[in-house]
């Protein structure tokens, strides 16, 4: 396991609205979010908050979800963000969390959004970008996380519609858990 993973908000996101936060704090990692993403997860400070912004907000004061300020807006968060290859486009987010992984030679950015993961791709060497479904699976083979809640993440995550990695119906047969869809 990396000594950081920094966590897009699709992840924490995924992990709050299936009721397993907890879980991911249970996990004893080093997880961050920039703060721009713990924003956009926890509301605005000045109204109340919801339920899922409470506990993000719950998550991030008892230290279990570091978050780190946003790298200053000039380069290489602004390069990002400009990179206009491939017809992606990064939103703030993605591109901080990018960054804040090329300050940091050990961190991984963890995402389910397409450009966040081939710009990452593109920017981190070596390679420090995981899927989801990357993230889930090395949880899982490290005993850190049940795989019916990886199962549950996914299925919360691309809401049963992307398309599954090549791996993914023997992983779900390995484990014995049905039905597997493709």
């Amino acid at each position: 396991m990396a000594a950081a993973y920094v966590l897009d908000a699709t992840v924490v996101a995924a992990f709050q609205r299936i009721g397993c936060l907890s879980t991911l704090n249970a996990l004893g990692l080093p997880l961050v979010v920039v703060d721009v993403v713990y924003v956009e997860l926890s509301g605005d400070a000045d109204r109340t908050p919801s339920e899922h912004q409470r506990a993000i907000r719950d998550a991030a004061a008892s230290g279990f979800l570091r978050v780190d300020a946003l790298p200053a807006l000039d380069s290489p968060v602004a390069d990002l963000m400009a990179d206009k290859k491939l017809g992606l486009k990064l939103d703030l987010g993605e591109a901080a969390s990018i960054a804040l992984c090329l300050r940091s030679s050990d961190a991984v950015f963890v995402t389910s959004d397409r450009a966040g993961f081939f710009a990452a791709a593109k920017h981190l060497y070596p390679p420090r970008a995981l899927s989801l479904y990357g993230f889930l699976r090395d949880l899982v083979a490290s005993h850190a996380l049940p795989f019916p809640i990886a199962q549950r993440l996914i299925d919360y995550a691309d809401c049963g519609a992307s398309l599954r990695p090549t791996w993914w119906a023997a992983w779900c047969r390995a484990h014995r858990v049905g039905p597997v869809t493709s």
